[in-house]
């Protein structure tokens, strides 16, 4: 894992608000004692520059940013452009927002602050970091993040030991990158976890692949793979994506599910398989539809299956419960099952489902590898198709 440290200059040369217990010396040695204490397990540096700070981030690529500041202008440029990395971002406000803070010269400069950046701030961050019980609980009552942890200062509190700060600090670490597994994951894992599905899949269905020496890759490191198969447990492909990753010769160790710890999930996707019988939406019209077309095309049963499911598809995604799972089903259907080709086109035709199927078989092709030759309608990249990718890709935190 790899951290860093974010405190700007001015809050170690003064000790001006920020909130840092009013001593820079017990800041300084706040962060060294992180520092130090991490580097055995964690390679963690400290950077006090703005423009040293971007530079950091794009040359070490650090799992976390943890930003030291409150009521500062340059901590919050940092922060806003981390989180525009994809950086998993920690911010402690070091007693800043307590209340004897906020009401020093609140009506002249905290207030226009807290309009201008320090809300949005402990609101965006992934997650908020407190020293002691009564900054949780004001944090807590302020409602503007909950995703809180409380880690006391050693250096300023005898109730923790140095080894039990940093020990908490890197369990919390941890946290966060599990409780953001999509969002971090960088391109090459996001292909790797399409590589493990798809030789699953194919090997399931017995097939041979004319292009599996495409999918031969480097092996993933141990922090790739937990992310892989977190994010693949969230949408209802662990199985899947651990045969996988056994067919390509990456090592299968998943996270201890029991012991894991995350953050509230923001989107709970349908845990339940997509349903191949009945439709889901509630609209009468497109049941008296489907229930004609079936008297007048008499589909088969894989037809009528990927009918409904392509109105249920459409469904889950409009509720926000669509997840690859569901997308697996129904891939496993139109690649390998025999129909007619014709006669769906015109069910989908009659149910207004054609652009929309378009849309979708284009992220197949582009997350599942579907061939042109298996497509019932041809692919449309557009705005629209975007918006399925960006509906899929909500699945972590709130």
């Amino acid at each position: 894992m790899k951290v860093l440290h974010y405190i700007p200059e001015r809050l170690l040369s003064s000790e001006e608000e920020g909130g840092f217990h009013g001593s820079t010396d017990l800041t300084r040695e706040y962060l060294s004692v992180l520092n130090t204490g991490m580097s055995e397990r964690i390679e963690s540096q400290v950077i006090t520059t703005l423009s040293q700070f971007k530079q950091q981030v794009k040359s070490m690529e650090p799992d976390i940013v943890h930003i030291h500041a409150c009521w500062n202008l340059s901590a919050y440029r940092a922060q806003h452009w981390a989180m525009k990395q994809r950086v998993a971002l920690i911010l402690s406000p070091h007693n800043g927002m307590q209340p004897w803070r906020v009401h020093h010269h609140f009506w002249l400069h905290k207030l226009p602050l807290l309009i201008l950046y320090q809300r949005h701030a402990i609101k965006a961050a992934d997650a908020i970091h407190v020293f002691s019980q009564s900054e949780y609980q004001r944090m807590k009552a302020m409602k503007w993040n909950s995703r809180l942890a409380l880690v006391r200062n050693s250096t300023i509190d005898s109730r923790i030991s140095d080894s039990q700060m940093t020990a908490l600090l890197e369990a919390f670490y941890q946290k966060v990158i599990d409780s953001n597994s999509f969002r971090l994951m960088t391109a090459e894992e996001k292909s790797a976890e399409n590589r493990m599905l798809h030789e699953a899949i194919f090997q399931e269905q017995r097939v041979t692949r004319s292009n599996k020496n495409d999918d031969q890759g480097v092996t993933l490191p141990a922090s790739s793979l937990r992310k892989i198969f977190i994010h693949a447990n969230d949408e209802g492909i662990l199985q899947e994506v651990e045969t996988g990753a056994r067919l390509l010769q990456q090592e299968t160790g998943v996270p201890d599910w029991e012991h894991l710890r995350r953050f509230p999930r923001r989107i709970k996707k349908s845990a339940e398989p997509l349903e191949q019988e009945k439709i889901l939406a509630k609209s009468p019209l497109t049941k008296s539809t489907l229930s004609n077309l079936r008297e007048d095309e008499k589909p088969s049963d894989t037809e009528n299956k990927l009918t409904v499911m392509l109105i249920n598809i459409q469904h889950e995604l409009k509720h926000k419960k669509l997840s690859r799972g569901h997308l697996t089903t129904f891939y496993r259907l139109l690649r390998f099952g025999e129909y007619d080709e014709d006669k769906l086109q015109r069910m989908l035709k009659q149910l207004k489902l054609q652009k929309f199927t378009a849309r979708l078989m284009q992220i197949l092709q582009e997350t599942y590898y579907l061939e042109e030759g298996y497509m019932p309608i041809p692919p449309i990249d557009d705005k629209r198709t975007n918006n399925i990718r960006k509906s899929l890709q909500q699945s972590d935190t709130l």
